[in-house]
């Protein structure tokens, strides 16, 4: 029963995926945010990848894929963070002292509010916090935060609505497996990935149907 729980998952998972990459090159996104496109695109080849050689590698040489895998997934969610922060700064008119200033308080934010988070969880747990993933769903947090106060592009809008959305929930599902693991609850931590991974279809779904550019306006200059 479990097996195929997770077989229909990674099923529905997958082709969601692949839909939504599909539509950003449709929809002309993926020129306009490359490193968005390219994160997006890298999960479904992951999943792809993992599922495929899961059995066919020994296990100190899978479990290296996936940690390389998981190295590379880091940084380009921070590329992607670094892309709307770029995006945001350029819709506002540019770098100035304040948003520079602004840029580094909302990271000492991300970066104080991971500290506290990694304070509070045990140390003596079987698995431990991840601290960049930990950092980095609390900049996703601070850039959507942003881009709500400042913004009105349509296409980061939803964006960082997604980007926040799904931080949130790691962050308590990282919380949830973490305590769940101290007395080797199978239950509560499956119950916490599954919780991880319909998020992340929502979003995917979110994603897919209002990720698109605005119509051209007529009255504006030719570039």
């Amino acid at each position: 029963m479990q097996s195929a729980i997770n077989n229909s998952l990674w099923t529905l998972s997958l082709i969601l995926q692949i839909a939504l990459v599909v539509a950003l090159f449709a929809r002309h996104i993926a020129r306009r945010l490359p490193c968005f496109t390219a994160l997006l695109t890298f999960y479904p080849l992951r999943a792809a990848l993992l599922f495929a050689l899961f059995g066919h590698l020994d296990p100190p040489d899978y479990a290296t894929l996936y940690t390389t895998l998981s190295y590379i997934d880091l940084a380009l969610q921070t590329i992607v963070a670094i892309e709307i922060a770029h995006h945001l700064i350029r819709e506002l008119g540019g770098i100035t002292l304040l948003r520079a200033t602004l840029l580094c308080l909302l990271l000492a934010l991300a970066a104080g509010a991971t500290l506290v988070v990694l304070n509070q969880l045990p140390t003596h747990a079987p698995i431990h916090a991840d601290r960049v993933q930990t950092f980095l769903s609390f900049v996703m947090l601070a850039l959507f935060v942003w881009t709500i106060a400042a913004s009105r592009s349509t296409i980061l809008r939803p964006i960082t609505l997604g980007l926040a959305l799904y931080a949130s929930v790691s962050l308590f599902a990282q919380t949830g497996r973490i305590t769940a693991a101290l007395p080797r609850d199978a239950q509560a931590y499956a119950r916490w990935s599954y919780t991880s991974v319909a998020t992340y279809l929502i979003v995917v779904c979110i994603w897919f149907l209002t990720l698109r550019l605005p119509p051209p306006n007529p009255t504006a200059d030719p570039q």
